[in-house]
């Protein structure tokens, strides 16, 4: 991770807690001027996306091995483009069933 991160994160980690608590994504009776920051935790070993437009899809992987408590390290950011497929390819296959029925059980798209 760059070593100037923390610095540039610092409005984020003020920021969000408010942003999050104002939206009810979390409960908060506390005042806004009393919210305590996030603490950022740096953590090495991480895949780290290579391009600038990657971020979006590297966030859906990992929530997807997390969710299978997988290892964050099985995501490889030069295997982005066959991610990529594969998830066009499923939502296509589930998209194609649901519109032949009302259901659709995940099981049904094949891996």
């Amino acid at each position: 991770m760059k070593p100037n991160i923390l610095k540039k994160m610092q409005g984020l980690i003020h920021f969000l807690p408010l942003v999050l608590a104002d939206v009810k994504a979390v409960s908060s009776n506390t005042a806004p001027e009393e919210v305590v920051p996030y603490e950022v935790e740096v953590v090495t070993g991480v895949p780290q996306q290579v391009n600038g437009g990657d971020c979006g899809f590297m966030v859906l992987k990992f929530a997807e091995v997390l969710q299978m408590t997988l290892d964050v390290r099985t995501v490889y950011p030069d295997r982005i483009a066959d991610y990529r497929a594969k998830w066009a390819h499923d939502l296509y296959v589930y998209g194609s069933a649901k519109g032949k029925s009302l259901a659709i059980h995940s099981d049904a798209i094949k891996k």
